[in-house]
């Protein structure tokens, strides 16, 4: 219910530290426990390379092998190991690249010699690798190759060691294709057995982890006050408590369903919260989608002074980073305001600057005519704000501020 969201303020008050306390606390980093990440040495051994120290090193997330298998891991695997989590990483900024990082560990996985009895670890890295290069193709929108990966997938993790928080975080990454495919039921199903298998573990960071990918299922099929509720569960265990990445991902995430419940103006304060830590900890993609959504927000609650300066500063970051459509559309959410404001020389300004994009980005048909009579009613100073809704519609038939997948 509404009437329990004014206590947020309290639940996320600790999410707020500045980088000294967070250079005070470097093992809190990340949504998994310290015990799971790799460790400098114990995870490397020995012989290992300085790239792939420093690759442990930076690594936040670790995302297999519980640590008294990871203290015994001879070098090769530890290093490979630390190369997926690396590319496992890389999935959130830099995907292409990602998957090329995880098809060379995998030949490389293949090519290994195992040592004696590491030949069910081996098995495990694998299935590990499989899983997470189908998260990357899902990623990247090749679903049904990424669908392809998981039959494998799950025959290795039959042979493998029976390492349940495995088990249980590659069964979250499936849930996030049947996501992708819009199979909601068996999206929740998936994450509802991981769930489970966090539980029997005690490891209430991936089990907040896994309501944040419930929330996502239940948010996409429609049910915001669902999403909501998950977003709760995972508050209440913990999850954002000194990992300001993962709180910003919850505190944006958590603002897009109370816009749909109604909730704008919470849903606001929530959001600049987030954007507070975005600033400081993600990547500037995820930043400026915050402060386009934040402008979205403001213009709802008739702040358009804001909302301006808002679009303005998302507007001119996505073209710093050569993001010219997303530029282009969050200059359509401009000309909402102008139209309805009747400020035809901004308005006309922001089409010359946004047409050219849309023609050479191959639009359909129906999008280009919707454009070109905009454009045309613009020089003319009769655009209204009915014309100005409906080019949105055509341009951008899926909203482009979403919730963000957690990390």
């Amino acid at each position: 219910p509404i009437s329990s969201f004014p206590t947020l303020k309290s639940l996320f008050s600790s999410a707020m530290e500045d980088q000294s306390t967070r250079r005070r606390h470097p093992g809190r980093r990340g949504p998994f426990p310290q015990h799971l990440r790799a460790r400098n040495g114990e995870a490397q051994g020995q012989g290992s390379s300085s790239e792939s120290a420093a690759a442990a090193r930076t690594s936040s997330v670790s995302v297999g092998l519980p640590a008294q298998r990871r203290r015994g891991l001879p070098y090769p695997l530890g290093r490979l190991l630390a190369d997926l989590d690396k590319y496992y990483q890389g999935t959130r900024s830099d995907r292409r690249q990602a998957s090329l990082g995880l098809k060379k560990t995998l030949a490389a996985l293949r090519r290994a010699a195992c040592p004696p009895g590491f030949e069910e670890v081996l098995i495990d890295l694998r299935a590990q690798a499989w899983g997470l290069l189908a998260n990357a193709r899902r990623a990247e929108g090749q679903l049904r190759r990424a669908d392809r990966l998981w039959p494998r997938v799950r025959r290795l993790l039959a042979h493998g060691t029976g390492d349940l928080f495995l088990a249980a975080f590659l069964t979250e990454l499936e849930a996030s294709l049947r996501r992708g495919q819009r199979r909601f039921p068996e999206a929740l199903a998936l994450i509802t057995q991981a769930r489970v298998f966090y539980e029997s573990l005690q490891e209430k960071q991936s089990l907040a982890g896994a309501f944040l990918r419930s929330a996502l299922a239940r948010y996409e099929a429609g049910d915001p006050a669902g999403a909501a509720r998950d977003s709760l569960s995972a508050a209440r265990l913990g999850l954002h408590r000194g990992r300001p990445q993962a709180a910003s991902d919850l505190l944006h995430n958590l603002s897009l369903y109370l816009k749909d419940l109604g909730a704008t103006d919470l849903a606001l304060g929530l959001l600049r919260r987030s954007l507070w830590l975005s600033g400081r900890t993600c990547d500037p993609q995820f930043h400026l989608r915050g402060l386009w959504l934040r402008g979205r927000l403001e213009r709802e609650l008739g702040l358009l002074r804001e909302a301006v300066a808002s679009f303005e500063r998302a507007r001119r970051g996505f073209l710093e980073l050569g993001n010219t459509y997303d530029s282009a559309l969050i200059s359509l959410d401009l000309a909402l305001i102008f139209a309805e404001q009747g400020l035809w020389q901004p308005l006309s300004r922001l089409v010359q600057e946004m047409y050219p994009v849309f023609v050479e980005l191959d639009i359909p048909r129906e999008a280009a005519a919707s454009l070109m009579l905009f454009a045309q009613s613009a020089q003319q100073g009769r655009a209204t704000t009915s014309l100005v809704l409906a080019v949105l519609k055509e341009l951008t038939p899926k909203p482009r501020v979403t919730p963000v997948e957690p990390a």
